[in-house]
Protein backbone atom coordinates (compact mmCIF):
# COMPACT_ATOMS: atom_id res chain seq x y z
CA UNK A 1 0.00 0.00 0.00
CA UNK A 2 1.01 3.34 -0.64
CA UNK A 3 2.02 6.18 1.52
CA UNK A 4 -1.07 9.12 0.65
CA UNK A 5 -0.25 12.23 3.22
CA UNK A 6 -3.46 13.33 1.14
CA UNK A 7 -5.10 10.33 2.96
CA UNK A 8 -3.88 10.62 5.89
CA UNK A 9 -4.58 14.11 6.70
CA UNK A 10 -8.13 13.56 5.44
CA UNK A 11 -7.96 10.81 8.05
CA UNK A 12 -7.29 13.24 10.72
CA UNK A 13 -9.98 15.53 9.44
CA UNK A 14 -12.63 12.80 9.69
CA UNK A 15 -11.62 11.66 13.11
CA UNK A 16 -11.64 14.84 14.59
CA UNK A 17 -15.01 15.39 13.49
CA UNK A 18 -15.80 12.22 15.17
CA UNK A 19 -14.88 13.30 18.32
CA UNK A 20 -15.98 16.29 17.99
CA UNK A 21 -19.46 14.90 17.40
CA UNK A 22 -19.12 12.37 20.56
CA UNK A 23 -18.26 15.44 22.97
CA UNK A 24 -21.05 17.78 22.05
CA UNK A 25 -23.32 14.77 22.51
CA UNK A 26 -21.71 14.01 26.24
CA UNK A 27 -23.56 16.43 27.51
CA UNK A 28 -26.90 14.98 26.38
CA UNK A 29 -26.23 11.43 27.67
CA UNK A 30 -25.16 12.93 30.91
CA UNK A 31 -27.64 15.28 30.95
CA UNK A 32 -30.58 12.54 30.33
CA UNK A 33 -28.73 9.94 33.02
CA UNK A 34 -29.33 12.77 35.09
CA UNK A 35 -32.68 13.47 35.00
CA UNK A 36 -33.07 9.74 34.78
CA UNK A 37 -31.44 9.58 38.52
CA UNK A 38 -33.44 12.74 39.84
CA UNK A 39 -36.56 10.38 38.64
CA UNK A 40 -35.91 8.67 41.70
CA UNK A 41 -35.13 10.58 44.74
CA UNK A 42 -32.53 9.58 47.45
CA UNK A 43 -33.86 8.85 51.01
CA UNK A 44 -32.05 7.78 53.91
CA UNK A 45 -33.26 7.18 57.19
CA UNK A 46 -35.86 5.48 59.45
CA UNK A 47 -39.73 5.69 58.27
CA UNK A 48 -42.92 4.73 59.16
CA UNK A 49 -45.19 2.98 57.31
CA UNK A 50 -47.34 6.33 57.30
CA UNK A 51 -43.99 7.99 55.86
CA UNK A 52 -43.49 5.95 53.62
CA UNK A 53 -46.97 6.03 52.16
CA UNK A 54 -46.59 10.05 51.76
CA UNK A 55 -43.31 9.80 49.61
CA UNK A 56 -44.91 7.13 47.58
CA UNK A 57 -47.77 9.15 47.10
CA UNK A 58 -45.32 12.08 45.85
CA UNK A 59 -43.15 9.95 43.36
CA UNK A 60 -45.86 7.67 42.14
CA UNK A 61 -45.41 7.78 38.45
CA UNK A 62 -48.50 5.80 37.84
CA UNK A 63 -50.53 9.24 40.14
CA UNK A 64 -48.55 11.43 38.36
CA UNK A 65 -50.12 9.96 35.12
CA UNK A 66 -53.78 9.80 36.66
CA UNK A 67 -53.63 13.26 37.61
CA UNK A 68 -52.19 14.38 33.82
CA UNK A 69 -55.43 12.42 32.80
CA UNK A 70 -57.94 14.48 34.96
CA UNK A 71 -56.67 17.92 33.45
CA UNK A 72 -57.25 16.67 30.27
CA UNK A 73 -60.70 15.58 30.91
CA UNK A 74 -60.83 19.01 32.66
CA UNK A 75 -59.46 20.85 29.71
CA UNK A 76 -62.50 18.99 27.70
CA UNK A 77 -65.03 20.08 29.78
CA UNK A 78 -63.84 23.78 29.10
CA UNK A 79 -63.60 23.03 25.30
CA UNK A 80 -67.11 21.78 25.56
CA UNK A 81 -68.19 24.59 27.45
CA UNK A 82 -66.53 26.96 24.95
CA UNK A 83 -68.71 25.81 21.84
CA UNK A 84 -71.94 27.11 24.39
CA UNK A 85 -70.87 30.92 24.05
CA UNK A 86 -70.36 33.25 21.36
CA UNK A 87 -67.66 32.79 18.99
CA UNK A 88 -65.91 34.88 16.46
CA UNK A 89 -63.32 34.39 13.45
CA UNK A 90 -61.79 36.70 11.43
CA UNK A 91 -61.50 35.69 7.52
CA UNK A 92 -59.84 37.38 4.81
CA UNK A 93 -59.93 36.73 0.55
CA UNK A 94 -57.52 37.83 -2.07
CA UNK A 95 -58.37 36.31 -5.24
CA UNK A 96 -57.72 36.95 -9.20
CA UNK A 97 -59.41 35.40 -11.85
CA UNK A 98 -61.53 35.24 -14.97
CA UNK A 99 -64.65 33.94 -12.85
CA UNK A 100 -67.24 34.33 -10.40
CA UNK A 101 -66.77 31.74 -7.60
CA UNK A 102 -67.44 30.96 -3.89
CA UNK A 103 -65.02 30.45 -1.33
CA UNK A 104 -64.96 29.49 2.11
CA UNK A 105 -62.69 30.13 4.91
CA UNK A 106 -60.01 27.84 5.88
CA UNK A 107 -60.96 24.72 8.12
CA UNK A 108 -60.99 25.54 12.00
CA UNK A 109 -61.75 29.07 11.52
CA UNK A 110 -64.98 29.36 13.87
CA UNK A 111 -67.59 30.73 13.11
CA UNK A 112 -66.78 29.48 9.48
CA UNK A 113 -67.58 31.96 6.36
CA UNK A 114 -68.41 31.73 2.87
CA UNK A 115 -68.13 34.14 0.43
CA UNK A 116 -69.20 35.07 -3.08
CA UNK A 117 -66.14 36.79 -4.92
CA UNK A 118 -66.52 38.40 -7.97
CA UNK A 119 -64.50 37.70 -11.18
CA UNK A 120 -60.52 39.85 -11.88
CA UNK A 121 -58.78 41.16 -8.45
CA UNK A 122 -60.70 40.75 -5.51
CA UNK A 123 -59.34 41.83 -1.69
CA UNK A 124 -62.24 41.12 0.94
CA UNK A 125 -62.11 41.28 5.12
CA UNK A 126 -64.81 40.07 7.42
CA UNK A 127 -65.27 40.02 10.98
CA UNK A 128 -68.16 37.09 12.21
CA UNK A 129 -69.84 36.31 15.29
CA UNK A 130 -72.15 33.24 15.93
CA UNK A 131 -73.48 32.32 19.03
CA UNK A 132 -76.21 29.16 19.81
CA UNK A 133 -79.96 30.33 20.52
CA UNK A 134 -81.49 27.24 20.97
CA UNK A 135 -79.99 23.62 20.44
CA UNK A 136 -82.50 21.15 22.14
CA UNK A 137 -80.24 20.77 25.23
CA UNK A 138 -77.50 19.43 23.05
CA UNK A 139 -74.86 21.96 24.43
CA UNK A 140 -75.48 21.81 27.76
CA UNK A 141 -75.46 17.61 27.66
CA UNK A 142 -72.06 17.63 26.07
CA UNK A 143 -70.92 19.89 28.95
CA UNK A 144 -72.83 17.74 31.21
CA UNK A 145 -70.90 14.64 29.95
CA UNK A 146 -67.11 16.02 29.63
CA UNK A 147 -67.89 17.01 33.12
CA UNK A 148 -69.13 13.30 34.19
CA UNK A 149 -66.33 11.99 32.51
CA UNK A 150 -63.49 15.05 34.05
CA UNK A 151 -65.44 13.52 37.91
CA UNK A 152 -64.34 10.07 37.08
CA UNK A 153 -61.10 11.42 36.23
CA UNK A 154 -60.61 12.86 39.41
CA UNK A 155 -61.92 9.45 41.43
CA UNK A 156 -59.39 7.82 39.28
CA UNK A 157 -56.79 9.53 40.93
CA UNK A 158 -57.90 8.49 44.37
CA UNK A 159 -58.07 4.97 43.20
CA UNK A 160 -54.28 5.27 42.10
CA UNK A 161 -53.98 6.90 45.35
CA UNK A 162 -55.73 4.29 47.15
CA UNK A 163 -53.85 1.48 45.44
CA UNK A 164 -50.26 2.97 45.85
CA UNK A 165 -51.01 3.34 49.64
CA UNK A 166 -52.25 -0.63 50.03
CA UNK A 167 -49.07 -1.92 47.84
CA UNK A 168 -46.66 0.27 50.13
CA UNK A 169 -48.26 -1.06 53.30
CA UNK A 170 -48.06 -4.69 51.69
CA UNK A 171 -44.75 -4.11 50.46
CA UNK A 172 -43.45 -2.58 54.09
CA UNK A 173 -45.47 -5.53 56.56
CA UNK A 174 -43.56 -7.90 54.18
CA UNK A 175 -40.22 -6.22 54.66
CA UNK A 176 -41.02 -6.24 58.56
CA UNK A 177 -41.85 -9.83 58.26
CA UNK A 178 -38.66 -10.72 56.70
CA UNK A 179 -36.88 -8.55 59.36
CA UNK A 180 -38.96 -10.53 62.10
CA UNK A 181 -38.03 -13.65 60.58
CA UNK A 182 -34.22 -12.99 60.72
CA UNK A 183 -34.41 -11.68 64.04
CA UNK A 184 -35.17 -15.23 64.92
CA UNK A 185 -32.58 -16.77 63.13
CA UNK A 186 -30.32 -14.49 64.81
CA UNK A 187 -32.15 -15.53 68.24
CA UNK A 188 -31.55 -19.30 67.11
CA UNK A 189 -27.62 -18.74 66.35
CA UNK A 190 -27.41 -16.84 70.20
CA UNK A 191 -28.78 -20.24 71.29
CA UNK A 192 -26.87 -22.75 69.39
CA UNK A 193 -23.32 -20.73 70.26
CA UNK A 194 -24.28 -21.05 73.93
CA UNK A 195 -24.96 -25.09 73.45
CA UNK A 196 -21.68 -24.81 72.14
CA UNK A 197 -19.96 -22.88 74.66
CA UNK A 198 -21.83 -25.33 77.10
CA UNK A 199 -20.98 -28.50 75.59
CA UNK A 200 -17.44 -27.73 74.96
CA UNK A 201 -16.85 -26.65 78.43
CA UNK A 202 -18.23 -29.90 79.75
CA UNK A 203 -16.35 -31.83 77.33
CA UNK A 204 -12.79 -30.13 78.86
CA UNK A 205 -14.23 -30.78 82.70
CA UNK A 206 -14.38 -34.55 80.76
CA UNK A 207 -18.44 -34.87 81.56
CA UNK A 208 -19.63 -34.76 78.21
CA UNK A 209 -18.41 -36.53 75.31
CA UNK A 210 -16.94 -35.28 71.45
CA UNK A 211 -20.32 -35.97 69.92
CA UNK A 212 -22.45 -33.67 72.35
CA UNK A 213 -19.93 -31.12 70.90
CA UNK A 214 -19.94 -32.00 66.92
CA UNK A 215 -23.78 -32.09 66.93
CA UNK A 216 -23.83 -28.59 69.24
CA UNK A 217 -21.27 -27.48 66.16
CA UNK A 218 -23.81 -28.60 63.44
CA UNK A 219 -26.48 -26.77 64.89
CA UNK A 220 -24.68 -23.56 65.28
CA UNK A 221 -24.16 -23.91 61.59
CA UNK A 222 -27.37 -24.54 60.37
CA UNK A 223 -28.45 -22.00 62.70
CA UNK A 224 -26.18 -19.36 60.94
CA UNK A 225 -27.21 -20.94 57.49
CA UNK A 226 -30.32 -19.75 58.46
CA UNK A 227 -28.92 -16.43 59.52
CA UNK A 228 -27.92 -15.66 56.36
CA UNK A 229 -30.65 -16.67 54.14
CA UNK A 230 -33.25 -15.09 56.20
CA UNK A 231 -30.70 -11.60 56.02
CA UNK A 232 -30.92 -11.87 52.27
CA UNK A 233 -34.67 -11.99 52.20
CA UNK A 234 -35.00 -9.00 54.40
CA UNK A 235 -32.73 -7.54 51.90
CA UNK A 236 -34.59 -7.80 49.28
CA UNK A 237 -37.79 -7.24 50.75
CA UNK A 238 -36.10 -3.82 51.15
CA UNK A 239 -35.62 -3.02 47.74
CA UNK A 240 -38.74 -4.01 46.88
CA UNK A 241 -40.42 -1.40 49.70
CA UNK A 242 -38.02 1.15 47.72
CA UNK A 243 -39.53 0.34 44.41
CA UNK A 244 -43.05 0.33 45.18
CA UNK A 245 -42.45 3.46 47.08
CA UNK A 246 -40.79 5.45 43.59
CA UNK A 247 -37.17 6.46 45.08
CA UNK A 248 -33.73 5.13 44.57
CA UNK A 249 -32.61 1.47 45.18
CA UNK A 250 -29.58 3.01 46.38
CA UNK A 251 -31.53 4.33 49.65
CA UNK A 252 -30.61 3.41 53.24
CA UNK A 253 -34.11 3.41 54.82
CA UNK A 254 -35.04 1.55 58.22
CA UNK A 255 -38.19 0.37 59.55
CA UNK A 256 -38.86 2.42 62.61
CA UNK A 257 -42.67 0.38 62.85
CA UNK A 258 -43.37 -3.11 64.29
CA UNK A 259 -45.87 -5.69 63.57
CA UNK A 260 -48.49 -5.25 65.99
CA UNK A 261 -51.90 -6.87 66.24
CA UNK A 262 -54.75 -3.95 65.56
CA UNK A 263 -58.26 -4.77 65.55
CA UNK A 264 -59.63 -1.81 63.06
CA UNK A 265 -62.86 0.16 64.46
CA UNK A 266 -66.35 -0.30 63.12
CA UNK A 267 -68.29 -3.46 61.98
CA UNK A 268 -69.36 -5.51 58.61
CA UNK A 269 -72.32 -3.00 57.99
CA UNK A 270 -70.40 0.11 58.38
CA UNK A 271 -67.67 -1.18 56.46
CA UNK A 272 -69.70 -2.73 53.18
CA UNK A 273 -71.66 0.62 53.50
CA UNK A 274 -68.10 2.70 53.41
CA UNK A 275 -67.28 0.63 50.21
CA UNK A 276 -70.27 1.84 48.40
CA UNK A 277 -70.19 5.32 49.32
CA UNK A 278 -66.06 5.81 48.66
CA UNK A 279 -64.75 3.15 46.73
CA UNK A 280 -62.99 5.32 43.87
CA UNK A 281 -63.50 2.74 41.32
CA UNK A 282 -67.40 2.74 42.11
CA UNK A 283 -67.59 6.72 42.06
CA UNK A 284 -65.52 6.94 38.93
CA UNK A 285 -67.99 4.43 37.36
CA UNK A 286 -71.18 5.99 38.71
CA UNK A 287 -69.32 9.19 37.30
CA UNK A 288 -69.23 7.82 33.66
CA UNK A 289 -72.76 6.85 33.92
CA UNK A 290 -73.83 10.07 34.62
CA UNK A 291 -71.31 11.40 31.72
CA UNK A 292 -73.50 8.69 29.46
CA UNK A 293 -76.88 9.39 30.17
CA UNK A 294 -76.06 12.78 29.27
CA UNK A 295 -74.62 11.89 25.70
CA UNK A 296 -77.93 10.11 25.06
CA UNK A 297 -79.43 13.49 25.52
CA UNK A 298 -77.57 15.25 23.70
CA UNK A 299 -78.05 13.07 20.83
CA UNK A 300 -81.69 13.29 21.14
CA UNK A 301 -81.50 16.48 20.90
CA UNK A 302 -80.01 16.38 17.63
CA UNK A 303 -83.55 15.60 16.77
CA UNK A 304 -84.25 19.12 17.47
CA UNK A 305 -84.06 22.46 15.52
CA UNK A 306 -80.43 23.75 15.80
CA UNK A 307 -80.78 28.21 16.18
CA UNK A 308 -78.06 30.11 16.07
CA UNK A 309 -77.82 34.20 15.79
CA UNK A 310 -75.03 35.23 12.97
CA UNK A 311 -73.73 38.90 12.79
CA UNK A 312 -70.88 39.69 9.88
CA UNK A 313 -69.34 42.95 8.91
CA UNK A 314 -67.65 42.98 5.91
CA UNK A 315 -64.85 45.17 3.68
CA UNK A 316 -63.72 44.49 0.81
CA UNK A 317 -62.30 46.01 -2.97
CA UNK A 318 -62.55 44.59 -6.04
CA UNK A 319 -61.57 45.39 -9.82
CA UNK A 320 -64.95 44.68 -10.92
CA UNK A 321 -67.16 46.03 -8.19
CA UNK A 322 -65.26 49.17 -6.41
CA UNK A 323 -65.02 49.32 -2.73
CA UNK A 324 -67.50 48.43 0.18
CA UNK A 325 -68.48 47.78 3.38
CA UNK A 326 -71.41 46.77 5.20
CA UNK A 327 -73.10 43.95 7.63
CA UNK A 328 -75.18 41.37 7.97
CA UNK A 329 -77.41 40.15 10.74
CA UNK A 330 -79.34 36.82 11.74
CA UNK A 331 -80.95 33.88 12.75
CA UNK A 332 -79.98 30.70 10.71
CA UNK A 333 -81.60 27.50 11.88
CA UNK A 334 -81.30 24.08 10.60
CA UNK A 335 -82.92 20.52 10.92
CA UNK A 336 -81.87 17.49 9.35
CA UNK A 337 -84.96 15.51 7.42
CA UNK A 338 -83.42 12.57 6.40
CA UNK A 339 -79.97 11.01 7.11
CA UNK A 340 -80.25 7.37 6.78
CA UNK A 341 -80.57 6.33 10.32
CA UNK A 342 -77.53 7.87 11.36
CA UNK A 343 -78.80 9.68 14.70
CA UNK A 344 -81.27 6.91 15.23
CA UNK A 345 -77.86 4.57 15.03
CA UNK A 346 -75.74 7.40 17.63
CA UNK A 347 -78.60 7.39 19.76
CA UNK A 348 -79.03 3.26 20.00
CA UNK A 349 -75.05 3.00 20.79
CA UNK A 350 -75.60 5.72 23.28
CA UNK A 351 -77.75 3.75 25.38
CA UNK A 352 -76.37 0.53 25.02
CA UNK A 353 -73.29 1.97 26.36
CA UNK A 354 -75.53 3.39 29.18
CA UNK A 355 -76.82 -0.24 29.73
CA UNK A 356 -73.42 -1.33 29.85
CA UNK A 357 -72.03 0.57 32.22
CA UNK A 358 -74.61 -0.04 34.59
CA UNK A 359 -74.19 -3.45 34.51
CA UNK A 360 -70.47 -3.23 35.36
CA UNK A 361 -71.52 -0.76 38.37
CA UNK A 362 -73.80 -3.26 39.61
CA UNK A 363 -70.97 -5.67 39.04
CA UNK A 364 -68.61 -3.77 40.84
CA UNK A 365 -70.57 -3.21 43.73
CA UNK A 366 -71.22 -7.16 44.38
CA UNK A 367 -67.90 -7.78 43.98
CA UNK A 368 -67.01 -4.23 46.12
CA UNK A 369 -68.86 -6.41 49.11
CA UNK A 370 -67.25 -9.39 48.52
CA UNK A 371 -63.83 -7.89 49.19
CA UNK A 372 -64.42 -6.00 52.48
CA UNK A 373 -66.56 -9.91 53.92
CA UNK A 374 -63.14 -11.51 52.75
CA UNK A 375 -61.39 -9.36 54.43
CA UNK A 376 -62.93 -9.78 57.56
CA UNK A 377 -62.34 -13.44 57.17
CA UNK A 378 -58.89 -12.75 57.27
CA UNK A 379 -59.11 -10.79 60.18
CA UNK A 380 -60.38 -13.17 61.52
CA UNK A 381 -58.58 -15.98 60.85
CA UNK A 382 -55.52 -13.70 61.60
CA UNK A 383 -57.00 -13.15 65.38
CA UNK A 384 -57.44 -16.89 66.19
CA UNK A 385 -53.48 -17.15 64.51
CA UNK A 386 -52.36 -14.25 66.60
CA UNK A 387 -53.97 -15.78 69.79
CA UNK A 388 -52.45 -19.62 69.20
CA UNK A 389 -49.25 -18.48 68.54
CA UNK A 390 -48.97 -16.25 71.05
CA UNK A 391 -49.93 -18.90 73.55
CA UNK A 392 -47.58 -21.50 71.41
CA UNK A 393 -44.39 -19.42 71.94
CA UNK A 394 -45.47 -18.87 75.68
CA UNK A 395 -45.23 -22.66 76.09
CA UNK A 396 -42.04 -23.40 73.89
CA UNK A 397 -40.37 -20.82 75.75
CA UNK A 398 -41.34 -22.40 79.39
CA UNK A 399 -40.67 -25.87 77.81
CA UNK A 400 -37.01 -24.54 76.28
CA UNK A 401 -36.34 -23.31 79.94
CA UNK A 402 -36.79 -26.25 81.51
CA UNK A 403 -35.43 -28.54 79.42
CA UNK A 404 -32.56 -26.20 79.68
CA UNK A 405 -32.09 -26.39 83.25
CA UNK A 406 -32.51 -30.16 83.02
CA UNK A 407 -29.57 -30.45 80.46
CA UNK A 408 -27.18 -28.42 82.75
CA UNK A 409 -28.00 -30.68 85.87
CA UNK A 410 -27.53 -33.64 83.62
CA UNK A 411 -31.00 -34.89 84.00
CA UNK A 412 -31.76 -34.01 80.01
CA UNK A 413 -30.09 -34.91 77.19
CA UNK A 414 -28.85 -32.87 74.43
CA UNK A 415 -30.97 -33.74 71.62
CA UNK A 416 -34.28 -33.06 73.81
CA UNK A 417 -33.11 -29.54 74.12
CA UNK A 418 -32.13 -29.17 70.66
CA UNK A 419 -36.14 -30.40 69.53
CA UNK A 420 -36.96 -27.76 72.13
CA UNK A 421 -35.09 -25.07 70.53
CA UNK A 422 -36.49 -25.83 66.52
CA UNK A 423 -39.88 -25.77 68.69
CA UNK A 424 -39.51 -22.06 70.32
CA UNK A 425 -37.98 -21.07 66.83
CA UNK A 426 -40.80 -22.51 65.18
CA UNK A 427 -43.27 -20.70 67.43
CA UNK A 428 -41.55 -17.46 66.98
CA UNK A 429 -41.60 -17.59 63.17
CA UNK A 430 -45.87 -18.36 63.87
CA UNK A 431 -46.07 -15.59 65.69
CA UNK A 432 -44.13 -13.12 63.36
CA UNK A 433 -46.21 -14.86 60.50
CA UNK A 434 -49.45 -14.09 62.71
CA UNK A 435 -48.70 -10.59 62.84
CA UNK A 436 -47.96 -10.00 59.11
CA UNK A 437 -51.11 -11.50 58.41
CA UNK A 438 -53.12 -9.47 60.76
CA UNK A 439 -51.42 -6.51 59.48
CA UNK A 440 -51.90 -7.83 55.92
CA UNK A 441 -55.55 -8.28 56.99
CA UNK A 442 -56.30 -4.44 57.69
CA UNK A 443 -54.91 -3.22 55.06
CA UNK A 444 -56.91 -5.03 52.51
CA UNK A 445 -60.01 -3.93 54.70
CA UNK A 446 -58.86 -0.30 54.23
CA UNK A 447 -58.29 -0.72 50.75
CA UNK A 448 -61.78 -2.37 50.16
CA UNK A 449 -63.34 0.70 51.86
CA UNK A 450 -61.69 3.06 48.99
CA UNK A 451 -59.52 4.70 52.19
CA UNK A 452 -55.87 5.67 52.25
Amino acid sequence: MIFNPINLKRAKIRLTGILIIMTGWFPVFNARASNMADAYPVENGSLSVQQAIEIGLKNSWRIKAAVDDKKAAQAQTKAAQSQNGAQISTNGFFTAGDMTSVLSSPPGSMPSSINSVPNKGYLGQNLMLMAPIYTGGKLVNLIHAARGMANSKEYGVTAAQTDIAYKIRNAYYLALYAQNLADVAQARVTYAQELVKNTQAEYAAGKGIQASVDRSNAELADAQRMLTSERNDEAKALLNLEAVMGISLDSHIILSDHLEYVTPSGNQKVWISQARNNLPELLALKSQIASARSSVSAVKAEYAPQIYGVAMANGFTSDSMGDGTGYTVGVTVGLPLFDNGQRSSDLDAAKENVLKLEAEYQDMQLQAESNVRMSILDLKTADENYISALAGLQSAQSAYDVISLRVENNKGILVEQLDALATLTQAKANLALALYQDEIANAELLKATGRL
